[in-house]
């Protein structure tokens, strides 16, 4: 293969060429020093690492860092030097949820790699909080701190936002079925009852991502739905195939 030059990526599969991929600015990396001599210690691994890092973003804030490698890439022992092994980075993934597939670990790995596009290592992707989309920070450039920034906005409300502003309009809004209406109410208790908790929905869009949240409210420009860990968004009309749950004054 030859000497290894800083900012190139294995493509697949490993006899093949190398594209561009650029870890500094100037062709160097100003690297901060390592915190424990295992920088992978607070990161989760392989596909069984992925499923407990979906089971615990649910009902967080926190956005996911995915990281594909494999053990012959000469780029990915780069990246783990001079930016996994940072201090920044080890800062950034003690409050984080970080994942490490190598997908030729096992079926279930080439199977998550498959279904993320991966074609080239190493690729480094951020799953943003209530959104199934990830954000690509693989071509990121710049130094360890600058990393994590990439990684930070493609975690943050903002990125959302942006993803669904890329979505297609469309000419119509499809709703499915209504909900069988409620058991008519019971006599008053002498007690009272605690107030029900909100009704959760489902939004489709139409790049195809899927919103979880409370519908707040309904009129002309569309629906506000209420995100755990993110906020209030506003989704136009052009953005929304079909909303699943009770909206508010059906």
């Amino acid at each position: 293969m030859g000497n290894v030059k800083p900012g190139e990526r294995c493509s697949i599969p490993r006899a093949g060429w190398c594209v561009a991929w650029a870890l500094a600015l100037t062709g160097s990396v100003n690297v901060a020093p390592a915190q424990s001599a295992d920088p992978f210690a607070n990161w989760l691994d392989g596909a069984e690492g992925f499923e407990r890092a979906m089971d615990r973003r649910r009902g967080t804030s926190d956005a996911v860092l995915l990281y594909f490698y494999t053990d012959w890439c000469p780029h990915c022992r780069r990246f783990d030097q001079q930016v996994a092994a940072s201090r920044e980075v080890g800062e950034y993934v003690r409050h984080a949820i970080a994942v490490r597939i190598n997908p030729e670990h096992g079926t279930r790995e080439k199977a998550l790699a498959e279904r993320h596009g991966v074609t080239g290592y190493p690729t480094l992707l951020v799953l943003p909080p209530g959104m199934e989309q990830t954000q690509n920070v693989t071509a990121y450039r710049g130094s360890p701190q600058e990393f994590v920034e990439a990684c930070e906005a493609a975690g943050s409300k903002r990125a959302v936002k942006k993803s669904l502003s890329a979505a297609q309009p469309t000419s119509s809004v499809a709703t499915r079925p209504k909900p069988a209406p409620n058991p008519p109410p019971q006599k008053a208790q002498a007690t009272p009852k605690p107030p029900a908790s909100p009704a959760k929905n489902t939004v489709y869009l139409k790049n195809g991502n899927v919103m979880e949240g409370t519908v707040q409210a309904v009129n002309e420009q569309g629906f506000v739905l209420e995100v755990e860990g993110i906020g209030r968004l506003t989704l136009s009309r052009a953005e929304v195939v079909s909303v699943d749950g009770p909206l508010p004054g059906k």
